[in-house]
């Protein structure tokens, strides 16, 4: 195993590892520049956190999070009546309309932490997970150059400017993988259970489990869901579903 990493590190040295890393970062780019300029609305705040990129899919969780509060799920669920909530919230006018794509279980996040001011929130919900991939990427490597690759992607960066869940999810998703490697399998279902809060991704996750035949992980992720489910319905009620 070591002469294979000693063999994939002097690969990124060489002309074309680097070669590599630049095509990436120039298709990275050209994904991420203009989604940033369709996230940016022409309104009085443009320069103003409120009005720009920084926060804009966060701003979505915050609203959803303060109308689970309020017990306004309808709000929620019903994308005109979300929409309007949420350009009142921010006094925003931009093109197209934004929703809530999220399942109920979700607003367990978003509720509590639409209860803390709103640069307090966004500053916790982007900086604890950042620092969490960075070390993780660097436990996995202990390589400061992929660390750089990683810190300095655009598509790193953009998760982190719009506060997307693409942090979390990455957590959730190699700490269930590096459980499986060590022999964790309750542990490792508990972590892709916890993943339910973003749906598409039980498409491929379970498929490659039942391949592999880990029933342990299948079980403690399902219990996982389920227990997520009944607990969401306790807290909001059946009209949240």
């Amino acid at each position: 195993t070591q002469s294979a990493d000693n063999t994939l590190q002097a690969f990124w040295k060489t002309p074309l590892g680097l070669g590599v890393i630049l095509i990436y970062f120039m298709i990275a780019a050209t994904m991420v520049i203009p989604s940033m300029k369709a996230l940016q609305p022409v309104d009085k705040y443009y320069n103003n956190i409120y009005g720009s990129a920084a926060g804009f899919d966060f701003r979505i969780f915050y609203v959803a999070g303060k109308l689970a509060s309020d017990s306004e799920f309808s709000s929620i669920y019903e994308e005109q009546k979300f929409d309007e909530v949420w350009r009142k919230t921010y006094d925003i006018t931009m093109p197209g309309r934004v929703h809530f794509s999220y399942p109920p279980l979700s607003l367990m996040v978003w509720a509590p932490l639409s209860q803390l001011p709103y640069p307090v929130a966004l500053s916790l919900w982007i900086g604890i997970p950042f620092l969490g991939v960075l070390l993780l990427v660097y436990y996995i490597t202990r390589n400061y150059l992929v660390l750089a690759a990683t810190l300095f992607s655009p598509l790193f960066l953009f998760s982190g400017i719009t506060g997307q869940t693409g942090y979390l999810i990455t957590l959730l998703l190699a700490g269930g993988l590096i459980s499986l490697d060590n022999k964790k399998y309750i542990l490792a279902g508990i972590l892709f259970g916890l993943l339910c809060f973003k749906p598409h991704l039980a498409l491929a996750l379970p498929l490659c489990l039942i391949l592999t035949r880990q029933w342990k992980t299948i079980a403690s992720g399902t219990v996982t869901f389920l227990a997520l489910i009944a607990l969401s319905y306790l807290i909001f009620g059946s009209e949240s579903w």
